[in-house]
């Protein structure tokens, strides 16, 4: 059965547009890369979204795998370039001292019939 999980992600102050600019790049440029590593971590489903607020951008993260603690694993130990920079900006761009885990209230998977 597959796990999964919702974050809500501060980005730091300030680095709302870099990521975005990453986030874009690695949907058309990069598209292969991303997807490659997704389908080594065993990833299911993975959704960004952002929140915008006067208190701050978050970025509400929701990910689906066979398993949650081997996709993480897969992406530390990748010295692929792509990983490499996505870890990168990551580091860069969010806040992980006020990570949110929300709770997942439904989830439906397809096919619907």
């Amino acid at each position: 059965m597959p796990e999964s999980q919702c974050l809500s992600v501060p980005l730091k102050p300030g680095e709302t547009d870099t990521f975005l600019a990453w986030v874009e790049k690695a949907r058309t440029e990069h598209r292969h890369d991303m997807l490659r590593i997704l389908r080594l971590e065993g990833m299911i489903a993975e959704t960004m979204c952002l929140d915008r607020s006067p208190k701050g951008d978050r970025l509400i993260l929701y990910t689906s795998a066979r398993d949650l603690a081997h996709a993480a694993q897969v992406m530390e130990a990748s010295d692929h370039p792509f990983d490499i920079e996505t870890r990168e900006i990551i580091a860069r761009t969010w806040d992980l001292t006020d990570v949110r885990p929300l709770s997942v209230l439904f989830e439906a998977v397809g096919p619907f019939e």
